[in-house]
């Protein structure tokens, strides 16, 4: 059977998946029915599609920088743009950080159940892209070198991979699904930034409380707070704040 990456769009796959190209690994990329063409509700995303692979990658990232990056995406370079503010994003269950919270906690559980479902995330390949891309590697069943694979990383580093894009010169390779949408419009790359904890710069208090609440919630087994409210909580002591960039 196939290998399977699965992630929430915007959760960082683009840079693992010119790495694993770069090495010969094959994989099939999907979404698994979260994608921003597909408007579904959150509570009708399902795991279903972990049937269809043979050995799986779960990939995650931090819900905030997802669902700012998500909200570029949506904005400059889906075919029916995104129209509203990022705050009306960030709450809206068909695309917000509910069903980014939602689809992560369905794929962490399963992985969790099952020893053919590698779960990692976006934090630890940017701390450790070496012993990520390795354990990808081995769970797939493939055997690279260690020069092989620090090369295939030096040449796809984030800023490489952005200038490249910049250039088109993935244009061929993916068939578009790289590259400028908007002439001039650095938010319209899909490497558009990649830095940890940027959603501290685009989210206002009130989104940043309103995502961390859903998070906390989700975590408690609770339904999510409903469209555009806000729990009362001391933020002091709720989820990590990241206060520099790596």
């Amino acid at each position: 059977m196939r290998n399977g990456v699965i992630s929430f769009p915007k959760s960082g796959r683009t840079w693992l998946r010119v790495m694993l190209d770069d090495l010969g690994i094959e994989a099939e990329y999907t979404h698994a029915g979260a994608e921003h063409k597909v408007p579904i509700h959150f509570s009708a995303l399902t795991t279903a599609e972990a049937d269809k692979y043979g050995r799986i990658v779960f990939l995650s990232r931090d819900p905030r920088d997802t669902v700012v990056s998500a909200f570029h995406q949506a904005r400059w370079r889906d075919r029916n743009r995104y129209r509203d503010g990022i705050s009306e994003f960030v709450r809206d269950p068909i695309f917000g950080i509910q069903k980014i919270v939602h689809f992560n906690r369905l794929w962490s559980e399963l992985a969790a159940q099952r020893t053919d479902i590698l779960s990692t995330t976006y934090e630890e390949l940017h701390a450790g892209t070496l012993a990520v891309l390795s354990r990808v590697i081995s769970h797939f069943g493939e055997v690279r070198s260690q020069a092989e694979m620090q090369s295939a990383i030096a040449h796809n580093e984030f800023a490489k991979v952005r200038e490249r894009e910049m250039a088109g010169d993935f244009d061929k390779k993916y068939r578009g699904r790289l590259g400028l949408t908007e002439p001039g419009e650095p938010n319209s790359l899909k490497c558009r930034r990649g830095e940890i904890g940027s959603y501290l710069d685009e989210l206002s208090s009130a989104d940043i409380a309103y995502c961390n609440d859903t998070i906390r919630i989700s975590r408690s087994n609770r339904s999510p707070p409903p469209r555009g409210d806000s729990l009362p909580v001391n933020h002091s002591g709720s989820l990590p704040h990241p206060s520099a960039r790596r």
